[in-house]
């Protein structure tokens, strides 16, 4: 019952470095949270001495075998290294996961003496939201106006259907990058001309913040006038969930009376899926043999939903069961999970689930 990638855990990163001259000095950095496993970066950044500039340098970052949760090994970086840049660079490395890296600088040119590197910082980026706020929004005291949300990676594009000054409705749209929980964009509004040529200009200027996945503010300084009102995710239908579905989940399990049990794995196999009344019944049948029973609510809001309830298996192992962000579109199926243990294992449980019809 072992699955799906860990959500929303500290991933700290701890650089080691050779006994070698042209090593600089040692650091350590936590990225923040909100991160999932393969998301993590870290930045490098090399400083000529005051004896030497114009150096152009080589830095490598290495995932240490067996450093993680568990004992495996962390994710490898995506480049693994740069050559022949200049100091001041950001060395950028990405696709980190929980774990050790070593990081080698050296130089590739001129000033090969160790004292001639003088600074390597490691900083953080603001994490990326993990989680998918595309949907319709609303504020059910402004009857007739709505918020549509589209979301790429952590770039989200927002429409907003309301009235003009004397009641004609209209709309307007504003974009930006998501930092944290908050977008800020300005808002613009296309209008034809007289003969027929579409204008678009800036009419303001907006901050939407998300104060949870299913609730936010938005605030507007639009032609003139400010204000602001709470939003809502929009609920207008149910999800196509009953049926047969070929699934594949990847956790991480902590906590468990046997070591052994603890680490990263994976699973698949197929599952029947039942929702009535607002429960949630699914029997999930693995490849590798055996089955587990989860009986959950299901409480949707807009096109996602979350629950929590119990989960069964024919191993013997039994617990409490939460899900979230769950989503079905097009027939693929995708939530986030965690599990607590009570009966035959003692271990927690954190995932994600995936799934196709």
């Amino acid at each position: 019952m072992k699955s799906f990638l860990k959500t929303a855990l500290p991933l700290l990163l701890l650089p080691c470095f050779h006994a070698n001259a042209s090593i600089v000095s040692t650091s350590s950095v936590v990225l923040p949270t909100g991160l999932n496993t393969y998301d993590g970066s870290f930045t490098i950044s090399v400083a000529d001495s005051a004896g030497c500039t114009g150096a152009t340098y080589k830095v490598w970052a290495v995932p240490v075998a067996n450093s993680g949760p568990s004992g495996y090994t962390p994710p490898g970086t995506t480049p693994t290294g740069y050559v022949d840049f200049h100091a001041g660079y950001p060395f950028l490395f990405k696709n980190v996961g929980f774990g050790q890296y070593e990081i080698t600088v050296t130089t590739t040119t001129v000033c090969t003496e160790p004292q001639n590197i003088s600074t390597v910082t490691l900083s953080p980026p603001a994490p990326m939201s993990i989680t998918n706020y595309q949907d319709w929004w609303w504020n059910p005291n402004l009857t007739g106006a709505s918020l549509n949300i589209g979301q790429e990676e952590d770039v989200l594009a927002v429409a907003w259907y309301t009235f003009d000054a004397i009641g004609y409705a209209t709309w307007y749209y504003f974009a930006g990058k998501l930092v944290g929980n908050t977008l800020n964009g300005d808002i613009y509004s296309t209008k034809l001309t007289i003969n027929g040529s579409p204008v678009t200009g800036s009419v303001g200027s907006a901050t939407l913040v998300f104060t949870n996945e299913n609730t936010a503010t938005l605030t507007y300084n639009l032609l003139g006038k400010s204000g602001s009102f709470p939003l809502n995710r929009y609920t207008f239908a149910l999800p196509s969930i009953d049926g047969a579905w070929e699934y594949g989940m990847k956790g991480t399990t902590t906590g468990c009376t046997n070591p052994q049990s603890d680490g990263v794995s994976a699973e698949g196999g197929y599952a029947v899926i039942n929702l009535n009344n607002n429960r949630l019944s699914a029997t999930l049948n693995s490849d590798s043999g055996g089955s587990c029973v989860f009986n959950t609510s299901f409480i949707q809001t807009g096109s996602i939903a979350n629950g929590q309830g119990t989960v069964a298996c024919t191993s013997g192992i039994s617990g409490n069961v939460t899900f979230a962000n769950l989503r079905v579109l097009d027939g693929f199926l995708a939530a986030q999970y965690s599990i607590q243990m009570t009966a035959g294992e003692t271990c927690n449980e954190i995932g994600r689930i995936g799934a196709i019809k």
